[in-house]
């Protein structure tokens, strides 16, 4: 897998972030040449570096990250259509969090329009938000069709 690290802006100091960038993917797909980025199709799943602070602690015993949100964005979007609470998962045996969002978004735009997303670490003190991720998009796989006459009615 190959991918470029990133380094998140945090709002707080307590919550520090180190993140490789969030990967959408089918299939992991990194930039061909430096500040090139690849647009992803269809992806299903998300991939990320958990924050720094994962397992720390603050002084009064409470974990410094609550949960981790997902943010999906049209592009050039500056609020997100779609915020997903992920909980607190467990990195996998390669340090990163794998997550499959395709039933955790409730409603997708059309097909054909280009998204970016991130990742917050949400905590007491504060939220560490990634960078965007590289440019995603959905393509429609089956065809629709819908048909409505005076006594009957269809749809996929």
């Amino acid at each position: 897998m190959l991918t470029e690290q990133a380094r998140g802006v945090c709002r707080d100091r307590s919550l520090r972030l180190s993140w490789l960038p969030l990967l959408l993917l089918v299939a992991v797909l990194a930039p061909s040449f430096a500040g090139a980025q690849t647009v992803v199709t269809n992806p299903t799943t998300l991939v990320f570096a958990p924050s720094a602070d994962h397992e720390a602690r603050l002084s009064d015993g409470r974990l410094k990250v609550d949960y981790y949100r997902f943010d999906v964005f049209a592009a050039g979007a500056s609020q997100p259509f779609q915020s997903t609470d992920l909980g607190y998962p467990t990195p996998g045996s390669d340090g990163l969090i794998h997550y499959d969002f395709s039933s955790a978004i409730a409603s997708w735009p059309l097909p054909g329009g280009n998204y970016v997303s991130r990742v917050s670490a949400v905590g007491p003190m504060g939220a560490g938000v990634s960078t965007l991720s590289n440019p995603f998009t959905f393509t429609s796989t089956s065809a629709c069709s819908c048909s409505l006459s005076g006594t009957s009615a269809s749809a996929p």
